[in-house]
Parts: C-alpha cells; structure tokens; sequence
C-alpha cells in the first residue's frame, strides 16, 4: 500500500502545529514499520531526504496576502498526492487539505483527514460542501470526534493514541525520582502560569523543571516573575535524549492546559490528545492534567495519575500532593495503563482503515 501522509507545516522553522506535526511524523514511521510504503509531504521549501524508513518530500508554498504559514496556498503538493493508493490528510481547515479531497473524489483515491486544531479561515468548505468528499475523519480522541461531528457531510472513526513504547520506558525499580516536569510550548494556553501558582501552594518546596520551546518572549517574562522564590529550571533546548532522562527523573508530570469555553458549548480544541501525558506514563510517570480538551481520556484518575479542574491553581496543587505523597503506587499502574496507545496498534488500525477506503464504495 502507498501511502502520502499531507501536512501542511510539518517541516515549517516556525510551524505552528505543534504535536499535530509529531503525530503525522510518528504515525508514518510505525506504517513503514509495518511495510507500508509512507510518503511525508509538507510545505516551505523544496527537497526530499529519507528517515526512518520514510520519504519526506518538501514543496514550495505562498504564505503571503490570505495565505498563512498554517494555512498555505502549496499547488507542488497535488501531484506528490497523486502517486498514493491513500492520502491522509493532517488538518481539516486547510485549503490544501480540501483540495486533497476534491483530488482524491475525482480519482477514486480514498483521502482521509486528523484534525489538530489549527488551519486557517481561507477554505473551500465554508461554502462548499467538500468535506464530504473525504473518506472519513480520523479523531485521536472522544474530544476530537465531537469536534469532527460539526463538520457537515464529514464521517468519522476514533483510533486514540499513541506513543512510541520503545522508546518511552520505565527506569529501574529503585530509581530516585523527585519533583515535577512540564514539558510543551510555552503559551499561554499551556497553563505553565497555573502551574507555577499551584507550585506555591504546595505545603512543601518542590523542584520543578519546566522543558519547552519559547513561542511567546512576553509570556516567558511573565513566567519567570512567577518563578521568583520558587525552585524552578527553565529548560529551551532539550533533545529527544535529554527529554528522555526528564521524564524518568521526574516524580509527576502536569499538563495544566487551560481554554475559554466556546460559545457552542463544544469543547476547546486545546489539547486534543496530550502526547505528554502518553509519553510519561510510558516512562512509568504519574501525571497531572486539566479536564480540558481530550486530556482526561489517557489518564487513569486516581490510578495512573489525576485529573483536575482547569485553571484552579489549589485544585492542580491538590492533585500533585496526591500524586507526591503515593508516588510509587501511582507510578506502577502508569506504564500499564499506557499500552493500548502504542503507535503500533494505532498504526495498524489505520491500514485497516485505509484497506477499507480502498474497497469501492466502502465507507468505515
């Protein structure tokens, strides 16, 4: 099977996406894995290079006027989607992404499509109905889902997860593991502000290490004012080993994420999934998350970690002291309750997925 996985700004200096780029990238890897033939196309440049087993393939693309870094106009990209027995698409409000579908409906080519969260306002499908010529809406979670049932004529499955569980694991049993990590871009969005109130709280002084890329200078400074007193290191340059050793070092890991309601009553579209909450409970971390977005479905509250209110710093403070105070107990069921959302099994759900959009006329 020839796979083209589309994402837009996946190989962006500036990409936006954030875990939607990780997602398309791990997704492909564990395909080829499988011995799927996997193609990674994105937007910003031009080349091709090969890792993991998968070809990466850049096109240029105007970002300029209309167009936006995470919503370009990228004509290069539609004849790389036409060499794939499947596209899979990784952002539904994208111009690209509804031209895929258009492409792959006159083709006869089953084009499927994750959405992250982001886009941009410049689409097809506001006043046309293009959605449904997608094969079907993957969502990574229950959140997802929901959100993709607002989008008229779009089916939709969930295939939740996942993580890579080879590399994310426990460290020896007797390991010493103290204070608390957050690991995500730094924006406000985040909740590392909630955090660190939370972190002043607590009846005790606990080391906290706060691993992230700056995407907001002013919010940084605001952070660091927060900081002051407190026992925090702030780290902007951590690669997949170091980040690795965090992980394992750390007694908890907390995802404070924070999200205005919506006027709809839908749910935010922050935190679709978590990749760091998967990741750390692989590492045999329990963690901390807000109940906002698709968060609370890959914790095991009160067994693997715990799940509090969003935006209540006294809430988040409580969680952690739980989580602290019975550390062990909390970080043996973690790894366990992480195994259902290894890449592998959400890879080969897909390929079943996909082998089904091949049969003509079968919809999932």
């Amino acid at each position: 099977m020839r796979i083209v996985h589309f994402s837009p700004t996946y190989f962006h200096p500036d990409s936006v996406l954030g875990g939607g780029e990780r997602y398309a990238h791990e997704l492909a890897r564990f395909q080829a894995r499988l011995d799927a033939w996997v193609t990674v196309v994105s937007c910003g440049g031009r080349g091709k290079r090969q890792l993991d087993g998968v070809s990466y393939h850049l096109v240029p693309a105007r970002t300029r006027g209309r167009f936006t870094r995470d919503n370009p106009l990228a004509w290069a990209a539609l004849p790389e989607l036409r060499t794939a027995d499947v596209v899979h698409v990784h952002q539904v409000s994208t111009l690209m992404g509804d031209l895929a579908a258009l492409q792959g409906l006159a083709r006869r080519q089953p084009v499927f499509v994750t959405d992250h969260g982001g886009g941009g306002g410049t689409v097809l499908h506001r006043r046309l109905p293009v959605l449904g010529a997608y094969t079907a809406g993957v969502g990574q979670s229950r959140v997802a889902c929901q959100l993709l049932r607002t989008k008229p004529g779009l089916r939709w499955v969930e295939i939740p997860g996942g993580v890579d569980l080879d590399r994310f694991t426990p460290p020896p049993d007797d390991a010493d593991r103290t204070g608390i990590l957050f690991v995500g871009r730094l924006l406000p969005h985040k909740g590392v502000h909630v955090l660190l109130q939370a972190c002043r709280a607590l009846p005790q002084t606990v080391p906290l290490h706060i691993v992230g890329r700056v995407a907001d200078p002013a919010y940084l400074e605001h952070l660091h004012s927060l900081a002051e007193g407190l026992e925090v290191t702030f780290i902007h340059d951590a690669d997949d080993a170091r980040l690795l050793e965090l992980y394992r070092e750390a007694a908890v890991v907390a995802l404070p994420s924070v999200a205005e309601a919506r006027a709809d009553g839908l749910p935010s579209f922050a935190e679709l999934m978590g990749f760091t909450l998967l990741e750390a409970q692989a590492c045999g971390t329990p963690v901390v998350a807000a109940d906002t977005g698709g968060m609370a479905q890959f914790v095991r509250a009160g067994v693997s970690g715990e799940v509090v209110r969003s935006g209540d710093p006294e809430a988040l403070a409580a969680g952690l002291q739980r989580v602290l105070a019975d550390n062990r107990t909390y970080a043996r069921a973690a790894r366990a309750w992480v195994e259902p959302f290894g890449w592998e099994h959400v890879a080969r759900r897909h390929l079943a997925l996909y082998t089904a959009g091949l049969d003509e006329g079968v919809r999932p």
